[in-house]
Parts: C-alpha cells; sequence; structure tokens
C-alpha cells in the first residue's frame, strides 16, 4: 500500500487499519516491553501520505541504505576535505569491481 504510485483515501484507511491491527498483536503477543519509537512513528506515515503524496516521491530509504555503505569504507583518519575525495575514489573503485 505504502508505495504505490497513487493513494485513495480508501487505501490510507485500510494502512491505517492495517497499522493499529499490527499494533495490538504485537502488544497482545509480546507486551508493551517490545515497543519502539518506530511503532509509534509509523502511526503517522499515512497522515504524511496524505500531506505530500505516494511515499515513493519523498522517502528515503535508498539513501539510508548507502549509509551503510559509507560507514565501511575505510577513511584512514583523513581530513581537510580529503575524505571526500577518498570517499569518492572509494565508492569508484567499489563500482567498478561490481
Amino acid at each position: 500500500i505504502l508505495i504505490k504510485c497513487k493513494l485513495t483515501d480508501h487505501n490510507l484507511n485500510n494502512m491505517d487499519h492495517l497499522i493499529q491491527e499490527y499494533g495490538v498483536e504485537l502488544i497482545t503477543l509480546y507486551g508493551f516491553a517490545v515497543i519502539k519509537p518506530n511503532h509509534h512513528f509509523v502511526t503517522h506515515v499515512s497522515a504524511c501520505a496524505c500531506n505530500f503524496g505516494p511515499l515513493h516521491d519523498f522517502w528515503t530509504f535508498l539513501f539510508e541504505c548507502l549509509n551503510k555503505v559509507l560507514k565501511s569504507y575505510k577513511t584512514n583518519n583523513h581530513a581537510n576535505g580529503e575524505l571526500e575525495t577518498m570517499f569518492f575514489h572509494e565508492f569508484q573503485r567499489t563500482c567498478e569491481i561490481g
């Protein structure tokens, strides 16, 4: 539902219902101790989709995935602008290998 190109009010209501159902089942099965901030944040997703349009228009998931890649690069304690150049060269090298 979340990554559809077009969302209807029915889609958003259905999404809210499913998220609420998930939360109730999670608490029933595992108790309140398993609840994390993301469980609360997801309850606002339909409002975001209503205000800003379908999530695929503004989500950052792909960029967030790159954070793991960037964190894996060896930086050798570079500073004074060298870090950006080093990241670019390492990224380019990785692309050429893959």
